[in-house]
């Protein structure tokens, strides 16, 4: 397609809606090599379009314009919304450039689509022969990239996992030490009310002996003093007795 310039519009179908731009950007390699025009005022020249390096990354349904040039190089001007230019990216395509005709370029893309349908970065990757030989294809690094991210939500997921349960565990062990800590004062708290009544029972005992003991000595003595004095009344007083007969013998 010596000289041709052909033109078709494609969009970016390799990327699941509501993926982030840091889960897809590895899979547009390079993604890094984007030329952005901007129009800009010369003195004595007037305006002019001048180019600038500018990372983008391709969103889903992105629109590209797609603009083949002497079979050789394709640019792929990045369409934001239609007709709204957003970035320009070239690429070589050699294997897109030799399926294609002056008359049949969107047919040569389709059929090329159908046989490699990977990502954005497979057209790169297939453009020149020794890129497959520097290493792994974007679509491997973004398989890498993905289960490497997986893992790591793994085992994020894995030490929240242990987290919550030695959380759980210290719980429980607080719970236990102060339930043990509440069982042994409220036991103390009853051995010393059961102290207490034992020492006020034991109390009463003693107040209560003592009591009857002292009545029990009242009452002795009550008797001691009651029999005595029936004693005294039925013992006859030897020095009255003396005293009325010398009297009487006085009289006489």
């Amino acid at each position: 397609m010596a000289g041709g310039v052909g033109f078709i519009r494609v969009k970016l179908l390799q990327v699941e809606k509501g993926s982030s731009m840091d889960s897809i950007a590895p899979m547009f390699d390079p993604y890094v090599a984007v030329n952005v025009k901007e129009s800009v005022q010369t003195p004595g020249r007037g305006i002019q379009q001048v180019q600038k390096k500018r990372t983008i990354y391709p969103e889903w349904n992105t629109c590209f314009d797609a603009h083949l040039y002497d079979g050789r190089v394709i640019n792929l001007v990045v369409m934001e919304k239609p007709n709204r230019f957003l970035a320009e990216i070239t690429l070589s395509a050699k294997v897109l450039a030799e399926k294609c005709t002056d008359g049949n370029i969107a047919t040569a893309w389709d059929t090329f689509k159908v046989k490699n349908a990977g990502s954005w970065s497979s057209l790169a990757n297939m453009s020149t022969p020794s890129s497959q030989k520097k290493g792994p294809s974007a679509m491997q690094s973004f398989e890498q990239f993905k289960k490497a991210a997986k893992q790591k939500e793994e085992r994020d997921k894995m030490m929240k996992e242990q987290e919550e349960k030695r959380k759980f565990n210290k719980e429980m062990e607080e719970r236990n030490r102060q339930r043990s800590e509440m069982e042994k004062l409220r036991e103390r708290e009853e051995e010393e009310a059961l102290d207490a009544a034992r020492k006020s029972s034991n109390d009463d005992a003693a107040r209560q002996r003592e009591a009857d003991r002292k009545a029990k000595e009242i009452e002795r003595r009550k008797e001691q003093e009651r029999r005595r004095r029936e004693a005294m009344a039925n013992r006859i007083d030897m020095n009255a007795q003396s005293d009325l007969m010398a009297s009487f013998e006085e009289m006489m």
